[in-house]
């Protein structure tokens, strides 16, 4: 019978076995993409703090707005939390939050760098890069995680709401268990050769496939290993809508 450790995961005889079949099926389908997500540090990091509790597209329409706007972040650091930030961040919502997270997060890296960079972390341990990234305003555990990933190479595993949510289907952890708790124990199921890959590919299948609400089992490529779809009845396919012969 699988166990469960107090971070929700559950491990079996061939859970790390199970977890490089699922990383080879999604990437077949993906591909790594790289979900356009920036390479400088300090754009994917304001670009990853833009996409939490945002659709993609609002949150690239956004992003590119705020670079269009002010020729450098020291620019926007200098004018600080204005009317005319707030407006460019309402359309990825929360704006009065994220434009004052955003202002002093800036001036951070100013006081700390002379200038608006996270270059000096390159250098750094990705433990101490973490670190320092969590410090950071509005910064949490998996946002550090994703700038360590996406924009700074390093082999880290995000849990976000898309990994949580189908690891969760899969079988290989509790979804219910809380993302903070969750992350370290998920990080070290995970082999670090496949921690970019699984982690792009699983976003990118949770935005195709295995939604929230109403997952499309028939499409997914990892339906023969998933414990949800081998235990969730059958369900009937939506009626086409045919024109009445009456």
């Amino acid at each position: 019978m699988p166990t469960s450790t107090d971070a929700g995961i559950r491990y079996t005889p061939g859970t790390k076995q199970k977890v490089l079949v699922v990383a080879e099926r999604l990437d077949r389908v993906y591909g790594s993409p790289r979900l356009e997500n920036p390479f400088d540090p300090v754009d994917d990091l304001i670009f990853i703090l833009l996409s939490g509790r945002t659709g993609p597209e609002a949150c690239v329409a956004t992003f590119h707005a705020l670079k269009a706007k002010y020729e450098a972040w020291d620019a926007l650091a200098r004018e600080g939390d204005s009317p005319a930030l707030r407006a460019i961040m309402r359309g990825a919502g929360l704006s009065q939050r994220r434009s004052t997270y955003l202002a002093a997060l800036l001036r951070r890296l100013i006081g700390d760098f002379g200038t608006v960079t996270l270059d000096p972390l390159r250098s750094m341990s990705a433990e101490r890069a973490e670190e320092y990234l969590v410090g950071l305003p509005g910064v949490g555990c998996k946002t550090a995680k994703c700038v360590l990933l996406y924009a700074l190479g390093r082999k880290v595993f995000p849990v976000d709401a898309h990994v949580r949510r189908i690891l969760g289907r899969l079988g290989l952890m509790n979804p219910a268990v809380r993302l903070e708790y969750a992350q370290q124990a998920v990080e070290s199921l995970v082999p670090a050769r496949v921690r970019y890959s699984l982690h792009v590919n699983l976003v990118a299948h949770g935005r195709a496939v295995c939604r929230g609400s109403v997952p499309r089992c028939a499409d997914c490529a990892v339906r023969g290993v998933c414990a949800y779809a081998k235990s969730s009845p059958k369900r009937p396919q939506p009626r086409s809508r045919r024109r009445s012969r009456r």
